[in-house]
This record gives C-alpha cells, sequence and structure tokens, in this order.
C-alpha cells in the first residue's frame, strides 16, 4: 500500500480523528509557549517555523518537504478537510460540472463522518487514483487577482507576479489566465504524489523568499503580515492552472468541509447592537459558489 501521510495543521489542542493517514502538527512550534503532546511539531529537523506568523500554514508544508518521507503528501486545516464522498476528475483541464458548492459544513470532527467517507479506505481509494487532488473552486463575482486587492495590499500579489514571471516566464501565460479567471482555488489545501509535492516546493519557496527579500513589512499589521500564506494561496491557483495546461498530471477536485459551530456573533456598525447569526442557514440560502452569494457580495461592497 502507498505510504499517505496527511498533515493537518493546528496551533493548539484539537480533536483528531482516529485514522492511520491523517497527522497533527503544531505550526509555529518554535513561537509556541510549549509543545502539544502526542503530535508532530514544525520545529524540528530543517524548518522556517519562527516564520510561522508570516507564512501560516507553509511552515507545515516546508517542514514535511524537508524531513518527511511519504508516496503521497496532504495537507489539511484543523477545522478544514477535504471530504472524499464524491472526486471530480479534471479532464481537459476542467471538471465536469456545471455548477458546484465547494464546502460543506458539519459540528464536529467527533462526530458521524461517514457523509464525508474520512476514513483510511475510502480515502485509499480516492487518492492512488490520482496525482494531484485540491479542493473545488469558489466562482466568485471578481477575478483573483481583484478579490486579493479587496482585502490585502495589491502591491504585494504585484510584486510576487513579478518575480513568478521573472523566474519562471514559462508561466506567464498560466498565471495571467488564474489572476483573471472567477474560480478561485482556496485554503492551500492539497494532496500530491511525492513527485509532484517535491517540484511543487521547489517552485514555490523561492518566489516566496524573493518576494521576502523585496518588500518591506514595516508598518503592516499581524494580520497584514500573514501576507507570505495569502500569496502563496494564490500563487497555488496559478501551478495547478499550469499543471492542468500541461495534460501529464492525473488530476481531480473534492468538496471540503468546515467543521464549526454554527452561531457567530456580529456587530451592527461600529457601535450597533450584536447580533448571532447561525451561518449555516445563511450558507443554505446563498450557498458558495451561487449566483445568488455573489449578488449578495456586491450589494455588501457597495453598502461599505
Amino acid at each position: 500500500m502507498s505510504d499517505i501521510k496527511i498533515l493537518v495543521a493546528t496551533h493548539k489542542e484539537f480533536y483528531r480523528p482516529e485514522n492511520p493517514l491523517i497527522f497533527q502538527v503544531q505550526v509555529g512550534s518554535a513561537l509556541a509557549d510549549h509543545h502539544i503532546e502526542g503530535i508532530l511539531h514544525d520545529d524540528e529537523g530543517e524548518n522556517i517555523s519562527k516564520k510561522n506568523r508570516s507564512y501560516c500554514e507553509l511552515t507545515a508544508q516546508y517542514w514535511a518537504w524537508k524531513n518527511l518521507q511519504a508516496d503521497y503528501y496532504g495537507f489539511f486545516h484543523y477545522r478544514r478537510y477535504m471530504s472524499f464522498k464524491q472526486n471530480f476528475p479534471v479532464t481537459n483541464g476542467k471538471i465536469q460540472l456545471k455548477r458546484w458548492t465547494p464546502y460543506l459544513e458539519a459540528d464536529s470532527l467527533g462526530g458521524d463522518l461517514s457523509p464525508y467517507d474520512l476514513d483510511e479506505m475510502h480515502m485509499r481509494h480516492v487518492i492512488e487514483q490520482y496525482d494531484v487532488i485540491t479542493v473545488l473552486s469558489e466562482h466568485m463575482d471578481v477575478t483573483a487577482y481583484e478579490q486579493f486587492g479587496q482585502f490585502h495590499r495589491i502591491r504585494d500579489l504585484d510584486c510576487a507576479i513579478a518575480i513568478l514571471k521573472e523566474i519562471h516566464p514559462e508561466q506567464a501565460a498560466a498565471c495571467d489566465a488564474y489572476m483573471q479567471s472567477k474560480y478561485i482555488y482556496f485554503c492551500n489545501m492539497y494532496i500530491m504524489k511525492r513527485e509532484y509535492f517535491h517540484a511543487y516546493m521547489n517552485w514555490l519557496f523561492p518566489v516566496l523568499e524573493k518576494f521576502e527579500s523585496q518588500t518591506d513589512f514595516s508598518g503592516y499589521s499581524d494580520k497584514e503580515k500573514r501576507v507570505t500564506g495569502y500569496i502563496a494561496e494564490r500563487l497555488f491557483g496559478v501551478y495547478y492552472t499550469w499543471l492542468k495546461q500541461q495534460g501529464s498530471a492525473k488530476c481531480a477536485e473534492v468538496p471540503y468541509v468546515i467543521f464549526h459551530q454554527n452561531v457567530r456573533e456580529f456587530q451592527l456598525g461600529k457601535k450597533g447592537p450584536i447580533i448571532k447569526v447561525d451561518m449555516r442557514k445563511v450558507n443554505q440560502l446563498i450557498p458558495a459558489g451561487t449566483m445568488r452569494r455573489r449578488m449578495v457580495r456586491r450589494l455588501l461592497r457597495k453598502e461599505l
């Protein structure tokens, strides 16, 4: 059987389902007050654990690249897992679906996971069919380039794009195609066969390192300093677009599951009342990837 290792990035103690393919890794271990017992740590061996505040979950990916032996490498978040109930093969650069919902919602990892086939047998069956698996894209009302600019400094993405095109001019067309697409791959979540994972790591980190060396982070808030991780999220979309264009890798996409409490609190305005919102009901009314959701986003931006 293939040696499959799925690393779940976490910064705190969190429930892990009993599954021999799934391993929790404490990210930013070098910055933490203590090591969480019984899991992996990203500050052992060759690592960039101290960069976790800017590289986010990428410190786990770097650690796996440099220290872990496997046939397949995968990366989830402590509250986001892939679902293996359905998988959608990529044919001629596209999946054969007109509409899809990129993510599902569940209350707890400790509950019934059978709707998502998160057991070793089903996971192996899907994973071993492909070279690369990632999450379904979300259809937005703006391009990947524009969406980044809504939440981050667009000059940072411009810098990363320029570096990418300088180092890999052969990927400039794929970069432009993805940045102008309205189908965006979020989360930095994927599963790759060994040779594809190492090729991606060798591609990604030189771009990020050069981006870091050319960027002045003084004046950035703690959240803004996480930009390297956000840049990598967009770069994954570029690399994956290019990989699909090459046509040699067997790729597939799957939904992912968000495990979270349904009720969230929001404040109306700066001094308005706090209201509680059942996010599952909201997402049922305006599912991810739908025109309805894109219209609501557009209206909210106009209000702001």
